[in-house]
C-alpha cells in the first residue's frame, strides 16, 4: 500500500503554502560551525565529506541528480546508525573505523520531517519503515531537495536528530568542512572514549 498518494510536487507545494498561512515552521537553519558526526569505514585521507549520488538509501534522490549524505547530531547516534543491531564490534574494525566530525561551513537549511509529515497526511513513522518504502521516500527526497539543503528526522535507533543533506557536488560545494577524522580506538567525546560510549549507551561490546 502506497504511503504517498497524488501528485507529490503539488502535495508538497500545498503543504508549504498552508504552513506559511498558518505560521508553521517547516525549515530550520543549522548555524555556521554546527558540529555533525558520522562513522565511516576508514579515514579516507582524513575526509568525512562525500555526497553519494548512486546510493539507494531512505532519502537518496530518486533521479540521482544529487548525492546524499547522512549525519548525526551526537556521537552515540552516529555510532548506532553505523553499527545498528550489532551486539559486538571486532577489534580490527574498531581500530580501522573512524569518527568524522564535520562542521557546517555556511548556514544550512533543513526541513523538519516531523513537522512536514502531518501536512502531507503521512504518519511520520511510515516514512521510517522498512526498505519497501524507499521508492516513495526517495521520491519525497527528490521533491524536497528543491526546497532546502536537506531534512532533519529522528533516528530509528536512538530517537535523536539526524540529517540527510543533498548536493550535486561530491564535496558538497562548500556546504561542509572537515573538523577531524579519528579512528574509533582513539576517539573520545566529553571525556568518554568511543568504547565507553558503545558499551554504556549502546550495549555494544568490542571483541
Amino acid at each position: 500500500m502506497a504511503i504517498i498518494t497524488g501528485d507529490l510536487h503539488h502535495v508538497v507545494a500545498q503543504a508549504f503554502s498552508n504552513a506559511k498561512i498558518d505560521n508553521i515552521k517547516l525549515i530550520n537553519e543549522m548555524g555556521f560551525d554546527t558540529d555533525f558526526y558520522k562513522v565511516q569505514v576508514e579515514s579516507f585521507g582524513e575526509n568525512g565529506i562525500y555526497f553519494n549520488s548512486i546510493s539507494e538509501n531512505r532519502f537518496s534522490i530518486r533521479n540521482k541528480t544529487k548525492g546524499v549524505m547522512y549525519l548525526a547530531t551526537t556521537p552515540h547516534t552516529a555510532l548506532k546508525e553505523y553499527y545498528q543491531d550489532e551486539a559486538f564490534v571486532d577489534t580490527e574494525d574498531f581500530e580501522k573505523n573512524c569518527m568524522a566530525v564535520i562542521q557546517a561551513a555556511r548556514k544550512i537549511k533543513v526541513i523538519d520531517l516531523a513537522a512536514l509529515a502531518p501536512l502531507l497526511n503521512i504518519p511520520v513513522g511510515d516514512l521510517m519503515g522498512p526498505k519497501v518504502v524507499y521508492g516513495e521516500t526517495q521520491l519525497l527526497a527528490e521533491v524536497l531537495s528543491g526546497y532546502a539543503d536537506g531534512m532533519e528526522y529522528l533516528s530509528r535507533h536512538t530517537g535523536k536528530p539526524c540529517i540527510a543533506l543533498w548536493s550535486d557536488a561530491v564535496d558538497g560545494n562548500g556546504m561542509l568542512k572537515n573538523s577531524s577524522v579519528t579512528p574509533l580506538s582513539q576517539y573520545s567525546h566529553n571525556g568518554k572514549s568511543a568504547e565507553q560510549i558503545l558499551k554504556s549507551q549502546l550495549n555494544i561490546r568490542i571483541l
